[in-house]
């Protein structure tokens, strides 16, 4: 067998990053990047939310754009893909559910309007641009605390092992009934977790060889006896795939802040080499920054060196990790009094009165003395 190994650099794409501060000021960036962008593109975000948002603020304007996200009905999906590919809406407004098998080789722009997980999602979604050849723009308009979105995703998605007990013992009792158990019969015995965290433990249970998926897409059990040593296995070997994924989205945010030539953090990022240390077509090398203009060597990236950091933060983080440590009384805002179950990253999970557990940003859970006093002023 004879490979061809071209390498991921394609110098008909231009990256960018736009820095922000603000929701009013990235949705301003993006209007004037959609008028002074010629040609069919491409605006992904990390959430439905934020599409349906866009939408508003494009209605009524002379954008003619398609949305596109997976909670959409099956035939909606479909006309908006036809649409955009088709050349009737310029524009498509969509999260990554939107992409693969997409072959339209005259996309002259993509967005990111917030910052996908990692590097290898961005450079997927971004080379959808310019598959003719011509040149296309590849833009980010990165604010810092879309980073937050992304923890949020790691956080929801990873379970522990009592999540995997709880279940694996439904399992237990739906085989009972003997047919293969279909997943909205699951959800509907142990509605606490989302569509997505069940379908990540259902998966999980899967590749340990404690079920399978028959040709129904049903479930049944491989195992009926399993020890809890098994599930506390499965757990850890997935939190050691959670800690590869938080260093991944550590190099995302590295490429946002980044003041080297976006192509060298990519080709670095993939293990790709190349004799040049300036593209000449991304924004750092077309106006360099003044802290890193340098005839050496691009900067590789280092997870153990923090962008920013001080005495004042690291202090003020373990004071934060301190108030909410696990068995500490908590109040979620708008949700109610809680006990804090566990930590991870910018995450508290919290076990609520009636016994459901939910997972949220450390910014929506205050110590319950600090929220009282809170709600005092």
């Amino acid at each position: 067998m004879h490979v061809v190994n071209i390498g991921i650099y394609r110098p008909n794409l231009n990256y960018s990053v736009i820095q922000v501060t603000n929701p009013d000021e990235k949705l301003k960036k993006l209007q004037n990047l959609i008028l002074k962008s010629k040609g069919s593109g491409i605006i992904y975000t990390a959430t439905v939310k934020a599409v349906e948002d866009l939408a508003a603020a494009f209605a009524g304007t002379d954008v003619s754009f398609a949305l596109y996200h997976g909670r959409l009905p099956r035939k909606a999906r479909t006309e908006s893909q036809e649409s955009f590919m088709e050349g009737r809406s310029r524009i498509m407004v969509a999260t990554n559910a939107f992409g693969m098998g997409i072959d339209k080789p005259d996309i002259r722009f993509v967005v990111h309007f917030q910052m996908p997980g990692t590097l290898e999602a961005y450079y997927q979604e971004s080379g959808r641009a310019g598959r003719d050849g011509k040149t296309a723009k590849c833009t980010l308009l990165f604010d810092a605390q879309d980073k937050r979105i992304q923890q949020f995703f790691l956080a929801r998605h990873h379970p522990d092992q009592e999540d995997l007990r709880e279940v694996y013992k439904a399992m237990q009792d739906l085989s009972a009934e003997r047919a293969a158990i279909r997943f909205e019969r699951l959800k509907e015995k142990i509605s606490k977790f989302s569509v997505r965290r069940l379908q990540v433990m259902l998966k999980l249970l899967e590749e340990g060889d404690i079920l399978k998926r028959d040709k129904t897409l049903g479930y049944r059990l491989l195992k009926k006896d399993v020890e809890a040593k098994d599930l506390v296995r499965l757990a850890e070997d997935f939190h050691r795939k959670a800690e590869h994924e938080r260093d991944a989205l550590e190099r995302m945010v590295f490429y946002g802040w980044s003041g080297f030539c976006r192509w060298k953090v990519l080709l670095e990022y993939f293990d790709e080499e190349v004799e040049w240390n300036h593209c000449g077509h991304c924004d750092n090398c077309i106006n360099p920054p003044e802290n890193v203009l340098s005839a050496g060597p691009v900067q590789r990236w280092d997870k153990n060196e923090q962008i920013a950091s001080d005495t004042d933060k690291s202090r003020i983080k373990q004071e934060q990790e301190q108030e909410l440590a696990v068995g500490a009384e908590v109040e979620v805002r708008k949700a109610g009094k809680s006990k804090v179950v566990s930590t991870r990253y910018d995450m508290v999970t919290v076990l609520f009165p009636d016994s459901q557990k939910r997972t949220f940003m450390k910014s929506y859970v205050k110590p319950l003395q600090e929220a009282s006093e809170n709600k005092g002023k």
